[in-house]
């Protein structure tokens, strides 16, 4: 399903983290970024800006063409959705159907 895209990045920026920093304190504080923020990255409610992308491939010593696919995936997915609250004026989140944005009739 297109909505779980955000939350699969996430889990994927945590597996490689974990690799490296057991503790998210610890990879937030390399990071330069609060533990809050980097648990929203990985329970996949934000998505973290491109730049830290190439951080955290460089800190948890990551490959950046392993991140690439699924922030593209998580970023095209947020995009989507901002453009379907625009048309549809309702507030909507990662657990909204798009399909319940729709009336027809």
């Amino acid at each position: 399903m297109a909505e779980d895209k955000m939350q699969i990045f996430g889990e994927k920026i945590k597996k490689f983290r974990e690799i490296k920093f057991p503790k998210r304190t610890k990879a937030a504080e390399k990071l330069g970024v609060l533990s809050t923020t980097l648990s929203s990255w990985e329970g996949g409610s934000s998505l973290p800006p491109t730049d830290m992308i190439r951080n955290m491939s460089r800190i948890y010593g990551v490959q950046l063409e392993e991140f690439i696919p699924y922030y593209a995936a998580a970023k095209e997915w947020r995009e989507n959705m901002r453009h379907i609250r625009g048309k549809s004026g309702r507030t909507i989140d990662r657990t909204t159907n798009p399909l319940e944005l729709f009336t027809y009739g």
